[in-house]
């Protein structure tokens, strides 16, 4: 049962702006499976929220100063000295997206010296975070990257399932278009809260509302039934037994 509201201050949650995570609609309004997910732990937890977009640097900065409660991020090196890990919220695989026409392997060994085009401020593991020898192509969506890729001006793309789906999808271009390979299956996105935090009161309760959003199957249904249309056939094939991150 969702608690009811106590009146304490509003905790703050900085979420990366990067469609379909977070954004603002053509009316001004913020968006997305991120804020989604924010006002179910929201109602949850019984504490108020206060929700910023952010580019991921700031997000990063806001987590390390204390001027965001909880942010979500891709669990990586640089979120564990800055931010308490209240658990997982989504696993997702990184894929490596190339024109159905590549001879050469889809791998980040077979990418040496060519380019590839990834989404701004988003960690994709350490293989190609110490990838030293292939060019490395920022860009602020992943649309933008797969138009890129079709221009010939990028060899490749990465990016993490949620993302390629639901691109794919509002773009109007099936999967079957391109070459898709697979370079890591346990990407987990999880829930932290600021080592700084105003309020370090709140862990416990958002921690035990995450885990009951995990616990009655609503994490899963933020991001498996809001994310796309369950009517595809090309979201069911590509969707088919992914995995809700579990602790």
């Amino acid at each position: 049962m969702a608690a009811e509201n106590d009146g304490s201050e509003a905790a703050v949650f900085a979420i990366t702006e990067v469609w379909p995570w977070g954004y603002e609609n053509a009316k001004g309004r913020i968006e997305g499976t991120l804020v989604t997910l924010t006002k179910a732990l929201e109602a949850e937890s019984g504490i108020s929220v206060e929700v910023t977009l952010r580019p991921h640097r700031r997000v990063m900065r806001e987590l390390a100063s204390g001027q965001a409660d909880f942010v979500y991020l891709f669990q990586n090196p640089a979120a564990d000295p800055i931010g308490v890990d209240l658990g997982p919220i989504v696993t997702t695989r990184i894929f490596l997206v190339g024109r159905p026409e590549r001879e050469t392997a889809l791998t980040i060994e077979g990418l040496a010296n060519q380019s590839v085009a990834y989404t701004r401020g988003t960690y994709y593991g350490e293989p190609f975070r110490l990838a030293t020898d292939i060019h490395k192509v920022p860009v602020d969506d992943l649309e933008q990257g797969i138009k890129m890729l079709d221009l010939e001006r990028v060899d490749a793309v990465l990016a993490s399932d949620q993302l390629l789906f639901n691109t794919m999808q509002k773009a109007g271009w099936a999967l079957g278009d391109f070459q898709l390979s697979v370079i890591s299956h346990g990407q987990t996105g999880r829930l932290y809260m600021s080592r700084n935090a105003e309020h370090p009161e709140y862990e416990n309760r958002m921690r035990e509302a995450l885990k009951t959003l995990r616990r009655e199957g609503r994490l899963r249904d933020i991001f498996r039934v809001t994310a796309y249309e369950r009517s595809s056939s090309d979201a069911m094939a590509f969707w088919y037994g992914q995995p809700i991150a579990s602790e």
